[in-house]
């Protein structure tokens, strides 16, 4: 099979496709099998000289879809071999190579190819873009996204700047220091270059013709305003901040002064051609540069060249069009609205920067008209984001189409009684009176609706009972505000009265029509008793709302609570001030009067309530405790918990109840991952032979299992969703809903806890799934996978959130517990990570220098974190220190070579000092962690025949369970023949009785608080060296 395929000879393929499915029996596995061995030939080809390698690529590839159209393999693999080619050459070979998607593209867009297609080709798009540089290869950036908008849907939202991001990255430098700016712009005026006759201009540099160049006189401050703009042209919001606006208009006020003092001279007709002629002569040649040159010897050349000055205005033209646009981005609570002083003065010079760009050769006024054009469409797309993308066909004209026929209009005769002035209305109004002058003159014209007619209509939009909508009430129109303001102030006696000196000023013409017609209609008999009888209402209202919140504060309390609770609300905040907190805005909304009696009583109402349940926590506390000292120590502890840092001491009081061992063999081959059910009841595992196991503890009954199922001859091929390949991960959900496995098939599957029926499939990853953890008391799903990414997954909404990427080997494993901080090893990259998942940066920690491979991690508390190696050395980490604070070498023991044993599985119970590791001569141990994380002491040992590659606590910590086995978990190369494979389950027993440091179930969530005599510390130490975040870059590299 492999020669029909390197010669590409169908015949020979054929006949031996179909003797593989008489000898197999299974058309998946023979699909397998020849994608493999397409992808092997396709590896072949990348090895090739660059020269011959487009030809065989393009030859390959043909063959590819050739087998794909007769059935011969699965209908991704043309696409993925493309992938593959892209992936492993060069940039410069990827522009030649990236020809064959082009060249595809309508194939690709063919019914039940884009359904395949679509996702796998924009991720081969995106992963390009992410290794080019957008300065460096901007014309092959360009080929890559044109491809992408005539490939993708015009509806498609990937293509789309949705959430209207910048790229504030984007930084240009410039020399800010006076006095060195200074000194090159008089080194630029004392001396000018000049070509010499027949010598060609360097690259960048600025052709003027000396007779037309004005000499422009540019200071060291003008040149700094002038470069200083680019800050807000790079990040637009800066100037919704009104000292940074000021900025912003003083400096660009002096740019455009100096550019309408200074403007270029226009070229007659026939210069104006010789100059585009030139123009586009000159276009092959030239070198295209991203980034403006910020020398302070060009900026007078800059200035005298058209096509600069071109992309400056065009770039304010553009800040322009964001600040006056409205965008459901723009939150309101940041109040991103200009004042009418900031778009007055926007709107002035948007004008006239267009006059500039009209009076800039060559072909000014056309280049403008064009330019108006662009926005007038970057508006409506704007609208269509707003409106969340709405599909385009919807609008599109849906009947048939209609046959021209070629038939002559039928003619209409003169008719000189009919005057036709080309448009009805126009005809309308030349009709309407013999004498036009007259006609406007009339008394009929002259008309002024009254009061009560123009206010009743505004009035019951007011009204709460009508529930009008603010959008739709007429008050919004600025025709009718002007309309109002002119009656109002003609018919209304309260229109201008006395200005309170102490009051806020009224910027919002909406808020003060609204108020003088409000107290209008109190003064027309029409509208009286529906006022008096609507301010009734709203009164009963409030004290129907004041009512209900009496009854819910209620009762008294003694002085002591009092003087405890009190206390305890001072400890709460300042535990607080560590939390992010948003401001929620007033729940009652304003009467059209303006009252906001309702905002006090809610204000008194959340205070009032946090008061009762601090008292009610208070008193449950002194039922079990007696002196204050007692109950400061248990507010502490819960406030330590909230935070992540309490640990519970409980090493010392455990003991493996071994002689009450359960274990179960419904695994063929060797177990690779066991997870228990958040209610402790269950214990899923997963093996090699691609199975996933339900057992149930406390009948002691495995209760299902998900596996593959071989086809019967003869029977209907049945839809099957299982794995195929080893299963290295399982996780269950924290509501106990969800089921979560991920292998070598490189997806995540999501299976109904309670009936083990497939839900979802996950894809995403472009390599073997590792490991699988949900964050606690969220089902927030984390994966990591042997092609380097992180990726964080919501399972509620079945969907990708984030992918995070950073490590250089598999990711081997992952730990995360209550908060969105993600630790995780690489391998053989040697390093472990901790993400910062909402803050979208990432930690790197170093220091194990013998290490050869990190595989295994475990999460303590919020701010430590343990990890295992190759060498058998187990280390605990702090979030603060690069390098490890305690390395346990050698912690399982030496090999007879003298190696230290493979520490292959390790585990803590979250949020306390008990720490199990495993090895791959079947010992099970248990550690102690020193309160200041220096110190890890052996307490127990157990030993199960073969290795141990998983192990996992109860989450009420009363139970461990292993996966053992007779190969190691990353492959077959060592087995131990004598051990069997088998998920064992050991309880817990602790042996003081009167600490049930495991009460409720409530270790694994970290926000208990501490029974007696188990103290909770803070974590760290005081001689620690604490090291800031901002010591880390981005990548996580000092």
């Amino acid at each position: 099979m492999d020669e029909a395929i390197a010669t590409r000879n169908f015949d020979n393929l054929r006949e031996l496709f179909k003797a593989e499915k008489k000898l197999v029996k299974d058309d998946e596995f023979v699909l397998i099998k020849i994608d493999g061995l397409l992808k092997k030939r396709g590896y072949k080809i990348i090895e090739l000289p660059s020269e011959q390698k487009e030809d065989f690529a393009r030859q390959h590839y043909h063959f590819v879809m050739s087998c794909m159209k007769l059935g011969y393999c699965s209908k991704s693999t043309p696409i993925l071999t493309l992938q593959d080619l892209l992936e492993m050459s060069s940039i410069e070979e990827c522009k030649q190579l990236f020809g064959l998607v082009e060249e595809n593209m309508n194939e690709f867009k063919q019914p039940g190819f884009i359904e395949t297609y679509q996702n796998t080709i924009l991720r081969l798009c995106n992963d390009l873009l992410r290794r080019l540089s957008r300065t460096a290869e901007t014309s092959f950036c360009g080929r890559i996204m044109f491809f992408l908008s005539r490939f993708l849907p015009l509806t498609e939202k990937s293509g789309v700047n949705f959430m209207g991001h910048f790229n504030t990255l984007n930084i240009t430098t410039y020399e800010e220091i006076e006095t060195t700016a200074e000194s090159l712009l008089a080194a630029a005026s004392s001396r000018r270059p000049t070509p010499v006759d027949g010598e060609e201009m360097e690259t960048g540099e600025i052709e003027i013709d000396e007779d037309q160049a004005k000499e422009i006189n540019v200071t060291s401050e003008m040149y700094r305003q002038f470069w200083s703009l680019q800050k807000f042209m790079s990040n637009p919001n800066l100037l919704y901040e009104k000292d940074k606006f000021a900025v912003f208009k003083k400096d660009l006020s002096a740019v455009l002064s100096l550019m309408t003092a200074n403007k270029l001279e226009k070229l007659n007709q026939e210069e104006e051609s010789e100059y585009t002629e030139n123009k586009q002569k000159k276009v092959s040649n030239d070198v295209f540069f991203t980034k403006y040159l910020t020398s302070p010897k060009l900026l007078a050349l800059q200035l005298n060249d058209s096509s600069f000055r071109r992309y400056f205005l065009i770039q304010t033209i553009i800040i322009f069009q964001y600040l006056n646009a409205e965008s459901r981005f723009k939150p309101p609570a940041k109040k991103m609205v200009l004042n009418e002083e900031q778009a007055k003065y926007v709107t002035d010079h948007e004008d006239k920067c267009y006059r500039l760009l009209s009076d800039t050769m060559p072909r000014g006024a056309v280049f403008v008209a064009g330019l108006k054009k662009i926005i007038q469409r970057e508006q409506e797309w704007n609208t269509w984001k707003n409106l969340n993308c709405p599909d385009l066909s919807e609008k599109a004209d849906k009947g048939a189409m209609q046959m021209y026929k070629n038939s002559r209009r039928q003619r209409i005769p003169f008719n000189p009684q009919s005057l036709d002035l080309g448009t009805p209305e126009l005809t309308k109004l030349w009709t309407n009176e013999p004498d036009v002058l007259q006609a406007c003159k009339a008394d009929k014209r002259k008309f002024i609706p009254t009061l009560a007619d123009f206010i009743r209509d505004p009035l019951d939009e007011m009204d709460p009972e009508q529930q009008v909508e603010e959008q739709y009430k007429s008050i919004n129109d600025i025709s009718f505000q002007w309309r109002a303001a002119r009656l109002l102030m003609h018919k209304s006696p309260g229109y201008v009265s006395k200005t309170d000196t102490k009051a806020e000023p009224n910027s919002n013409m909406r808020d003060y029509l609204e108020r003088n017609m409000y107290n209008a209609a109190k003064t027309i008999d029409e509208f009286k008793d529906g006022i008096a009888e609507r301010e009734r209402k709203e009164a009963e209202s409030r004290k129907e709302k004041e009512a209900e919140a009496r009854r819910k504060i209620g009762g008294k309390s003694d002085g002591k609570n009092d003087e405890l609770a009190a206390k305890m609300t001072r400890r709460q905040k300042l535990m607080a001030a560590t939390e992010i907190h948003s401001d929620e805005e007033d729940p009652f909304a304003r009467s059209a009067s303006g009252s906001e009696a309702g905002s006090d009583v809610e204000y008194e109402d959340v205070h009032e309530r946090n008061y009762r349940e601090a008292k009610n926590l208070l008193e449950k506390i002194q039922s079990s405790v007696a002196t204050e000292e007692e109950v400061s120590e248990k507010l502490r502890d819960d406030a330590l918990a909230k935070t992540g840092t309490l640990m519970k001491r409980v090493a010392d009081v455990v003991e493996l109840e071994d002689d009450l061992e359960i274990s179960y063999k419904a695994h063929r081959l060797t177990p690779l991952c066991v997870a228990f059910s958040p209610d402790a009841n269950y214990v899923i595992s997963s093996g090699k032979e691609s199975s996933i196991v339900k057992y149930n503890m406390t009948t002691r009954k495995v209760v299902g299992v998900i596996k593959r199922t071989k086809k019967r001859a003869g029977a209907p091929e049945e839809p099957t969703h299982a794995h195929y390949g080893v299963i290295y991960a399982v996780a269950v959900s924290p509501d106990q809903k969800f089921i979560a496995s991920g292998g070598y098939d490189q997806i995540v599957k999501i299976w109904n806890f309670d009936s083990l029926d497939h839900i979802k499939d996950l894809s995403g990853h472009r390599g073997p799934i590792f490991s699988l953890a949900f964050q606690l008391r969220t089902n927030n799903l984390f994966s990591s996978s042997q092609d380097r990414s992180v990726k964080m997954w919501d399972i509620d909404q079945l969907g990708l959130v984030d992918t995070m990427y950073g490590h250089q080997d598999g990711v081997q494993q992952i730990g995360v517990l209550s908060k969105q901080r993600v630790a995780t090893v690489g391998g053989r990259d040697r390093t472990a990570r901790l993400w910062k998942v909402e803050d979208e940066s990432q930690l790197m920690f170093t220091g194990l220098s013998n290490c050869v491979s990190l595989d295994c991690v475990a999460m303590i508390n919020e701010e430590h974190f343990a990890t295992g190696s190759a060498d058998g050395s187990i280390a605990l980490w702090s979030f603060w220190k690069k390098r490890p604070i305690h390395v346990r070498k050698q912690a399982h023991g030496q090999e007879t070579s003298g190696n230290g044993r493979w520490i292959v599985a390790l585990a803590v119970l979250p949020y306390s000092d008990l720490l199990a590791s495993g090895s791959n001569e079947g010992e099970l141990k248990l550690w102690k962690i020193a309160e200041n994380f220096r110190t890890l002491t052996p307490f127990f040992s157990y030993t199960i025949p073969g290795f141990i590659n998983s192990i996992n606590f109860a989450p009420n910590g009363k139970s461990i369970v292993v996966g053992a086995g007779k190969e190691h978990k990353d492959g077959r190369w060592w087995v131990d023949r004598e051990a069997r494979n088998q998920v064992v389950i050991l309880p817990i027993r602790y042996t003081d009785e009167s600490d049930d440091v495991v009460a409720n179930g409530e270790m694994a969530s970290g926000t208990n608080s501490q029974s007696d005599g188990v103290k909770g510390i803070e974590s760290g130490d005081s001689d620690d060296e604490v090291v800031s975040e901002t010591d880390y870059e981005e990548d996580g590299e000092k």
